[in-house]
């Protein structure tokens, strides 16, 4: 996991994902709480600036985030004293944290368990979710799905976005390691305003594609149960090899 992503980045993460939907990717939440398990906490791993975490606050859920950044936490903390909702944020590495306790849920949204990019750092990370899951507890996250990054392939991107007075231009240029399951994303923004550049930011994201064969495997040997592998965010859709963004949700099992 790379440590120096999200710095400079930070400051713009909002802007560039302002037309994400954030709150229906909240309602498959929702829907899978009531379809597998009673939910009241929530711990959300990787929880960046808050846009999930401060929308579960608000629709009730006790939520606790946790993010290796700590320039997206600043922005997480500002957003929900904003909003006025009460969440708990820690600065961690999802792959060995202790918070000393448990949580009905936890949950790793837009991607971010793909930040964990070898299979040792995997096995780490679920049983870091296990240790903070009670029994019974639900783990749920997002994932690139490995049967359409191998037929579909990554490809270089460009995005303009303009607000007042504010222009961003972001180009993504992807480098694909098949063999290591791993994509490594080079984003290159420049900053302009009032038509004049102001910065420019360079990083490079190391991501993680991960087979719903492989992932089932995982999560098996560290003791869950696999409910259901679909594309996210429907869940009532079978993944295929077409659909880029593969939805898991697994149950941790009763003790003996």
């Amino acid at each position: 996991m790379d440590y120096a992503v999200f710095k400079d980045y930070s400051g713009f993460y909002d802007l560039l994902y302002s037309e994400k939907d954030y709150e229906g990717e909240c309602d498959f939440l929702e829907t899978v709480f009531k379809k597998y398990a009673d939910t009241g906490t929530i711990l959300d791993l990787g929880c960046g600036s808050g846009n999930h975490t401060i929308r579960m606050a608000q629709r009730g859920y006790k939520v606790t985030g946790l993010d290796l950044s700590g320039e997206m936490l600043a922005y997480a903390k500002e957003k929900s004293r904003e909003a006025g909702v009460d969440i708990a944020y820690h600065k961690g590495d999802m792959r060995d944290f202790s918070l000393n306790t448990q949580f009905d849920a936890v949950v790793c949204l837009f991607a971010a368990f793909n930040y964990v990019t070898d299979n040792k750092g995997i096995k780490q990370t679920l049983s870091t979710i296990k240790k903070h899951l009670k029994p019974g507890g639900l783990t749920v996250f997002d994932s690139w799905n490995g049967l359409a990054v191998m037929k579909i392939l990554p490809e270089s991107r460009f995005k303009i976005i303009e607000r007042d007075g504010l222009k961003i231009i972001r180009t993504v240029t992807p480098h694909l390691d098949a063999a290591s399951h791993v994509c490594r994303n080079h984003y290159r923004m420049f900053i302009l305003e009032n038509g004049r550049l102001v910065n420019e930011i360079e990083e490079t994201h190391a991501m993680r594609f991960l087979f719903p064969q492989e992932m089932a495997y995982y999560l098996t040997e560290a003791g869950f149960e696999v409910l259901r592998i679909c594309v996210f965010p429907e869940l009532d859709k079978d993944l295929t090899e077409d659909e880029w963004n593969m939805g898991v949700v697994a149950r941790l099992g009763e003790p003996a």
